[in-house]
């Protein structure tokens, strides 16, 4: 047994130029796809300041409010008011040059002094469904609950002032004290609650999750050189070795600890990626590289030739990377496609290796990936006790 492991390490020691040579080219296959779904993403109207032109603030108190609404409040994350005049802003929505247009009814800011508050229009592109859309309504009925319960808090205090027989002035004074007071509770807003960024999925961002999904691809199409290897048309060469002693279980329990072995010395190049290039990475990706290695190991027992080895492990791998969510978040499927991803090998492998990053405790994965590979190394075993028996029953 010790000498068919030695046969098989050098056997796949043989294959290393093709391996980092076809390593090389995943690699920069796997980069380019990376950086062009992280530029989309960065560039999604999602991660945009919504442009919301502004018609009708000649009054100077009006703007001076709207400059201190855009430097000061939390708002300024999200919006950006561009002043201008209807006419430039109607061509601007139709260009799209901007999301959308507040119009101010002339002399506005007066009338509001008075406690008269007349409606503001807000004119978005017709038919928009995407995040304007609720933009337009929590704006719209935040600014009218807002002018409304500043209006009567206001003009409440300067009734009952008035009513308890004080001068026009002492009621001028302590209703702009409410009106600040109530301009600083709106500024200060965002200190009423707290925002926890949850990522994409396992706590990643976008950029860490695709860089965990591209690497579990990287690797599963990385056991496609040693197809060369343990793809074979008819199982001669297996009854041989059982003649001389070396059994099935022999045999592959020898050629996937050696498969297994390799993956793993060339999985622990992508740890500095991760920035755990470590003994403790190495030692995590071990179920990891198990798994695959079980998983392409079965694919090619399975097959009869180079080509349909290739093709099988190839579709197999990219199938089932892009079903559990390797390629793009895996929300972007129908729930029920996403309840099946979970269980896919890929998945787990996925959520194993987001641990390098999250420096989280495994939460399971690891045994799961490990009970896979079991499972696919005994249906192996399997396939080599019924070849052997086969080969022996027909040569009878």
């Amino acid at each position: 047994m010790e000498k068919y492991f030695g046969a098989q390490i050098k056997r796949l020691w043989r294959l290393l130029p093709l391996v980092f040579c076809v390593m090389a080219l995943l690699f920069g296959s796997v980069y380019l796809i990376y950086q062009g779904l992280v530029t989309q993403w960065s560039e999604s109207d999602e991660l945009k300041k919504l442009s919301v032109g502004i018609v009708g603030t000649t009054d100077p108190m009006l703007q001076a409010g709207i400059d201190a609404i855009a430097s000061l409040d939390s708002s300024n994350m999200a919006l950006e008011f561009v002043n201008m005049d209807e006419q430039a802003a109607k061509q601007k929505l139709q260009a799209g040059d901007i999301s959308a247009y507040v119009v101010f009814p002339d002399d506005f800011l007066n009338k509001a002094l008075q406690g008269i508050i007349e409606p503001i229009r807000f004119i978005s592109s017709p038919g928009s469904e995407n995040i304007l859309s609720l933009v337009k309504d929590e704006l719209t009925s935040s600014l009218a609950n807002i002018l409304l319960t500043s209006e009567y808090g206001a003009f409440a205090m300067g009734d009952a002032l008035r009513d308890l027989g004080y001068d026009n002035r002492f009621q001028t004074d302590h209703m702009n004290n409410m009106a600040f007071t109530f301009i600083a509770q709106v500024l200060q807003r965002d200190s009423v609650y707290s925002v926890e960024e949850l990522g994409i999925s396992e706590g990643l961002k976008f950029d860490e999750y695709m860089i965990c999904g591209l690497s579990v691809v990287f690797l599963f199409l990385m056991t496609l050189p040693f197809v060369a290897v343990f793809v074979k048309e008819e199982p001669s060469m297996e009854r041989l070795l059982k003649s001389r002693g070396v059994g099935a279980i022999s045999q592959t329990v020898c050629e996937l600890g050696a498969y297994v072995l390799f993956l793993l010395l060339l999985s622990a190049l992508l740890l500095p990626v991760f920035g755990a290039f470590s003994l403790k990475g190495i030692l995590h990706l071990i179920p990891l590289v198990f798994c695959i290695g079980a998983v392409s190991y079965l694919i090619y027992n399975l097959s009869r030739d180079l080509v349909s080895g290739v093709l099988l492990q190839m579709v197999v791998a990219v199938a089932m990377c892009f079903v559990s969510g390797c390629f793009y978040p895996v929300y972007f499927f129908p729930l029920s496609v996403q309840n099946l991803a979970k269980y896919l090998p890929a998945a787990v492998a996925r959520e194993h290796l987001s641990v390098l990053l999250t420096q989280q405790e495994p939460a399971g994965s690891g045994a799961i990936l490990a009970a896979t590979g079991a499972v696919c190394l005994l249906a192996c075993l399997l396939i080599r006790c019924l070849r052997i028996k086969g080969v022996k029953e027909g040569a009878r």
